[in-house]
């Protein structure tokens, strides 16, 4: 099968997004004849980007059997290469801003008229299936594929470990553990103001990450008092990274609901299992498709930190080995979340919408 990938996001430039086009080519070009467009330099080059995506496209769709779009935003070209080529087949990957990013322009001409004109929709969970099925896209049209996640390679000195360990005061305590993007939805503000005074004195919460709530992060750590409860480490290296992980008994994913923005997937939760964590998710959204309770981790009541507090009681009473249970959530999520295997599913939703 000869196979058009277009791209807007792509590494070198960081970011979730990034990661998973870069991981969906490489998959896939394992197994089809792969051709791509991508933007390699980020937003700032995005309307020049998206004309010259366009052009390229109008004259490469011809060769390809099957042309597929990185993200929702590109369905403005998938568009239009319907509109002059018909028999083009054009599908398109939606995460869960795809469909909630909340602009009137872009709701109506996405939600619309670019993407219901596709031939298929890949969506990355049930939830983000279910909100394109909500703003009218035909359920026919969407198959649901959940995203991947690669075996990490990156090492560290080990005594880095012993560093964090001791310059924390981690060395017997518990800890918790939140890396990602600091945006509102994944609750951390709220997680430090709701859950953290219930249990500071048997846990300890290390954040590391950038994003708008970052300042607000801050903030509460020192309005409740809690500096020797919730290190906020910042942006940090994928050295450092693999040190936080490898230092910490169990990955936190404290999503709240927020108005015009969902969790699409939860991709930092596969991330964590790689690294050998189980996670504490709230039940929420595409954390559902991402977590199998008992599995590769458990589930809380999003916003309810008494819920939060119950769980990690009765994983104490039940004496639950962290270790084993990181060594178990690896290997669930190797089985079930692997690209090799997600390539697969691609391919059969190429076939499906033939």
């Amino acid at each position: 099968m000869r196979l058009l990938f277009i791209s807007r996001a792509y590494p070198p430039v960081v970011g979730g997004l990034e990661n998973q086009n870069f991981a969906i080519h490489q998959a896939l070009s394992g197994k089809l004849l792969v051709k791509s467009i991508i933007n390699t330099k980020g937003k700032k080059n995005l309307a020049l980007f998206l004309a010259l995506a366009l052009y390229k496209a109008l004259f490469k769709a011809g060769n390809a059997e099957v042309i597929l779009l990185g993200d929702g935003v590109l369905a403005v070209i998938g568009w239009v290469i319907k509109m002059a080529k018909p028999k083009a087949r054009v599908v398109c990957i939606i995460h869960g801003l795809d469909v909630t990013y909340t602009k009137p322009i872009y709701q109506f001409f996405w939600l619309k008229i670019f993407l219901p004109r596709l031939d298929a929709i890949i969506a990355v969970s049930q939830a983000t299936a279910q909100a394109a099925i909500d703003k009218g896209i035909i359920n026919s049209k969407i198959t649901i594929i959940p995203n991947a996640v690669s075996s990490p390679e990156i090492k560290f000195d080990q005594s880095l470990l012993t560093k964090l360990k001791s310059d924390f005061k981690a060395e017997n305590q518990f800890v918790l553990l939140t890396i990602g993007r600091l945006v509102k939805r994944k609750g951390v503000n709220w997680f430090i103001q709701n859950v953290m005074p219930k249990i500071k004195d048997q846990y300890i919460y290390w954040v590391a990450g950038d994003g708008p709530e970052r300042m607000a992060i801050e903030k509460t750590i020192e309005q409740y008092n809690l500096q020797n409860n919730v290190v906020y480490f910042g942006l940090v290296s994928e050295e450092m990274k693999a040190a936080l992980y490898a230092s910490a008994d169990c990955f936190v994913q404290p999503n709240i609901q927020v108005m015009g923005d969902m969790e699409g997937f939860g991709l930092a939760v596969l991330e964590a299992n790689s690294y050998g964590l189980p996670v504490l998710a709230a039940k929420l959204e595409g954390l559902i498709d991402a977590i199998t309770d008992n599995q590769n981790g458990w589930f809380f009541e999003s916003e309810n930190a008494n819920s939060f507090v119950q769980k990690l009681q009765e994983l104490k009473v039940s004496q639950v080995d962290m270790k084993a249970a990181g060594e178990q959530a690896k290997a669930f999520s190797e089985l079930h979340f692997s690209w090799d295997k997600i390539a697969d599913q691609y391919i059969a939703a190429f076939k499906k919408h033939g």
